[in-house]
């Protein structure tokens, strides 16, 4: 962001909201973001990791290494025995990241979200503190 107030609108409507966020960075430039929710109540014992990354660095192995970080540290922070993603099925690159952070594809969840009026499946992914 250019202006001091987009950088503090998107912080009060984005940031804010997670209680786990951590940019991803290049050099000086931030280039995607990496989020872990705890869940509450009976699932307090795990949590949900998300992440985006700008499309012009995919591929380049940033989003490999935010997601071993994000585990790595989340399992710390967060006190939690299993962390879980959901992943559109077209989404190959986004599998694959995972993957190769050991996550394990436990299913397919049919017409598990409504995304822009149409029920979308997900795979989803776990991993567990070893």
């Amino acid at each position: 962001y250019t202006e001091y107030s987009q950088a503090e609108d998107f912080f009060l409507k984005v940031i804010s909201n997670h209680g786990w966020y951590k940019a991803i960075c290049s050099g000086d430039k931030v280039i995607g973001s990496v989020t872990l929710e705890k869940g509450k109540g009976i699932h307090i014992c795990k949590a949900e990791l998300g992440y985006v990354l700008s499309r012009k660095y995919w591929g380049c192995g940033f989003g490999t290494l935010a997601v071993k970080l994000a585990i790595d540290q989340g399992f710390k922070d967060l006190d939690v025995d299993r962390i879980e993603a959901f992943v559109d099925p077209i989404n190959v690159g986004s599998q694959k990241v995972l993957e190769k952070n050991n996550f394990t594809q436990e299913g397919l969840l049919k017409n598990y979200v409504l995304q822009k009026g149409t029920l979308k499946d997900r795979y989803i992914y776990a991993i567990y503190k070893s």
